[in-house]
């Protein structure tokens, strides 16, 4: 459940997250050439996968660790992630990247296979927990391990190119970017010391959940990962922020300039 929502955040910026030696090592692109792009964003992904990058504060994405991350789970309930991780973000697939500079709009599509396991704390009463399980609140704090293949993750963002200090760059609002999710392959939850009421009920929601996990995404993953959204924001605004366009695009840039 929770890794879906950072699963989210890496991969809607790989196409331009490195260090600054790294930049200097990856292929230009002109913009319209799309099969060169989604070379350089799997490069870029495997190349950072264990190393970050620190210079924008920017931590190791597989494995990539959390810590005390709350996420409105199916709103039902709500959820934190005391410590745990994600893996399979490297292998991602990427699917499409397409940049279109005279419109300011990019597209980015990866089809990744996803595990997370960690430590959980969950509590909850809404309305649609009592209609799907009884009366009782839901509360737990145990373990928990997630599963999920092949998820389609799409991912747009509106910019301008400007232009600071003689250099290009590509700038985006928080408000402008959106992503939507295909879940292709199955999913799997397992789970432990998770009650509703006084009663035991991990073996109850293990199996709503392996059994319904595509109904679940498709009612109530928008909401459970909304917290992502203003993750991804953060770290598209430090990459953008610090790295001229020059570095990743190559062409004449300055003919798409706004300012």
């Amino acid at each position: 459940m929770f890794n879906k929502n950072y699963c989210f955040v890496f991969l809607c910026g790989y196409l331009t997250f490195c260090d600054a030696a790294f930049v200097e090592t990856l292929g230009k692109c002109q913009p319209e050439d799309w099969d060169c792009l989604k070379k350089v964003i799997k490069s870029v992904l495997e190349g950072i996968a264990t190393t970050g990058i620190p210079e924008y504060d920017i931590p190791p994405i597989d494995p990539f660790k959390l810590t005390n991350l709350k996420l409105n789970f199916m709103d039902m309930a709500e959820l934190t992630v005391k410590e745990g991780v994600i893996k399979g973000l490297k292998n991602c697939e990427v699917t499409d990247a397409k940049l279109h500079m005279d419109k300011g709009t990019g597209v980015l599509k990866l089809l990744c296979d996803l595990s997370a396991k960690g430590k959980y704390e969950v509590t909850g009463s809404g309305t649609a927990l009592k209609d799907l399980f009884g009366p009782g609140a839901l509360k737990g704090s145990g373990n928990a391990k997630l599963k999920i293949d092949k998820i389609l993750i799409t991912y747009k963002i509106k910019f301008e190119v400007v232009k600071r200090d003689g250099k290009i760059y590509l700038t985006h609002e928080k408000d402008s970017t959106s992503y939507d999710f295909d879940l292709q392959g199955p999913s799997h939850l397992t789970i432990d010391q998770l009650y509703i009421g006084d009663v035991e009920a991990s073996k109850l929601i293990m199996d709503y959940y392996n059994q319904n996990y595509k109904t679940i995404w498709q009612s109530f993953g928008k909401s459970t990962l909304v917290t992502a959204t203003d993750i991804a924001y953060e770290m598209l605004y430090k990459f953008f922020g610090n790295v001229e366009a020059e570095k990743y695009l190559a062409g004449d840039l300055s003919k798409y300039v706004k300012n």
